[in-house]
């Protein structure tokens, strides 16, 4: 210890020392007279080298009780701590506070809304893995390190407070910084330069474009619903969906009972695609696999098909590909033609291949259609209601009341569902004026083609009755209306996807 003061006094010697760190003041006191000593003595000298509100009076009043102590041996008190200081404090750290949910691996079940019976039993396929980030997504603020508390020494002196650390945490090109826009905002907002989902990891923030689940989709990451590509480098598990804005590739085999939705890029899977009633498959570009079993899908592209397609209701905006195998059974809407090994099979299976235009080829179209079926039976049951009075209303006015008012309620409805079917009719020649009317309409099969196969072009329909070997064409010719035999011509496809499967088995 160091000595800072010291004095003498006709009843006491007082020295006053401070620790190295000056946080701990003590002093050493002897009592030379032979009178008694009072507080008052100690602390004339004390507050020339400390402010007394910083001194433990309760330690100065045990040292004059010792020192005035008649069986004291000694009449010296050493090494008397009476003030001691407070250490300044640190500040908090610096901190990254993410606003969204980073893809961590923890779970976040999905529950059905407030109120809803319907929902209220979790559905473990439901499970929100990440937050999807658009550009321009405020993800995060990173918080200045706070400076701490002030202290002061063993003397009163300040010792002023410590800044914390500040936040390790590098951002890539897919992150960018701003000052804070909140008013007095002491951090700095973290915006996404791309879409994707949020990575945390080893200290490194980033934007990933793609997802990848590097085994099953199954209940440990649940549905997907990505604003990326998609990756699955195991199997599509029975019931699950997959809905992406990019490209979705898949490895492994889609199970059955599956939505798959690519809003801008390809569909892409190494082994068998299995449907069912529920099943769905929309790629806004296009699709490959080894085999369709009782899939229901919309491709805006070509559909690469390594084996079979069978039973499956498919709409396709380019071609079908069936290179080594055959398309057999369901209804295959196609814009620019079919080349399959087989078209059809040896059982005479029913197997129908419409040729149509793009606009034809959708779902939308086929719902259009549906709609103004729709209407036309409506129609039709209103009219029967009305009977003669369809074409003589004016005799309405010698109904009874009753009547005459149920009439007119029936001329009513008619007119709205006739208006309304005028406006479906619009809008279906309105999409009919925008498809692509310049393109190939052909079937081509390689080896054979079975007894069984409709295919349709509008209101013509070419089936076929006896069994044909290839390799074989047959064409729409718009000139004659009706379909023509020619000699085999390669359908080459508009579109090739990224990464085309090598099939499975």
């Amino acid at each position: 210890m160091k000595q800072i003061y010291s004095k003498k006094t006709d009843r006491i010697i007082l020295t006053a020392k401070l620790d190295p760190e000056n946080m701990k003041l003590f002093i050493d006191v002897e009592r030379i007279s032979e009178e008694p000593i009072a507080r008052q003595d100690l602390l004339d000298i004390i507050k020339d080298f400390v402010k007394l509100d910083f001194v433990e009076m309760d330690v100065i009043q045990d040292i004059v009780e010792r020192l005035n102590d008649p069986e004291a041996k000694e009449k010296i008190e050493r090494e008397r701590r009476i003030a001691k200081g407070k250490p300044a404090e640190t500040g908090a750290d610096g901190k990254l506070l993410l606003l969204v949910k980073a893809l961590t691996g923890e779970i976040e079940m999905l529950h059905g809304e407030e109120g809803d019976e319907t929902k209220a039993i979790v559905d473990f396929r439901n499970i929100h893995l990440f937050d999807n980030i658009e550009v321009g997504t405020i993800v995060g603020r990173i918080y200045e390190p706070k400076v701490g508390a002030d202290g002061y020494d063993a003397l009163g002196k300040a010792i002023p407070g410590k800044k914390g650390n500040p936040c390790k945490i590098s951002l890539d090109k897919t992150l960018s910084t701003r000052p804070g826009q909140a008013s007095g905002a002491e951090f700095t907002e973290v915006v996404a330069q791309a879409e994707g989902y949020v990575l945390s990891e080893s200290g490194r923030l980033s934007i990933q474009p793609e997802l990848v689940i590097k085994g099953n989709l199954d209940y440990h990451s649940g549905n997907l619903d990505f604003i990326g590509s998609v990756k699955i480098l195991g199997d599509v598990m029975t019931g699950f969906r997959v809905s992406a804005k990019g490209n979705v590739e898949i490895r492994g085999m889609v199970r059955g009972e599956n939505v798959l939705s690519s809003r801008t890029g390809d569909i892409v899977c190494s082994g068998y695609v299995y449907g069912g009633p529920d099943s769905k498959i929309v790629a806004a570009k296009s699709f490959h696999s080894v085999v369709m079993q009782e899939v229901n899908a919309e491709i805006g592209g070509d559909a690469f098909v390594k084996k079979e397609v069978v039973d499956s209701l498919l709409r396709i905006g380019g071609s079908l590909h069936i290179p080594e195998g055959a398309l057999m059974g369901g209804v295959t809407h196609v814009v620019k033609g079919v080349e399959a090994k087989r078209l059809g099979n040896d059982a005479g299976q029913r197997t129908v291949i419409i040729l149509c235009h793009s606009v034809e080829a959708t779902i939308e179209y086929e719902l259009l259609v549906n709609s103004i079926e729709d209407h036309n039976r409506a129609i039709e049951l209103l009219k029967s209601h009305l009977g003669p009075l369809l074409s003589n209303p004016e005799r309405i006015q010698f109904l009874n009341e009753e009547l005459k008012s149920k009439m007119e309620k029936f001329f009513q409805k008619l007119k709205a569902v006739a208006k309304s079917r005028e406006e479906l009719l619009q809008r279906q020649s309105q999409m009919l004026q925008k498809a692509s009317n310049d393109v190939i309409r052909r079937v081509n099969y390689k080896k054979t083609l079975y007894p069984g196969v409709v295919i349709v072009a509008g209101q013509v329909r070419y089936e076929v009755k006896d069994e044909k070997n290839g390799p074989g064409s047959i064409e729409f010719d718009p000139s004659k209306g009706e379909f023509v035999e020619v000699e085999y011509k390669e359908l080459s496809p508009t579109s090739v996807a990224s990464s085309a499967p090598k099939g499975k088995g």
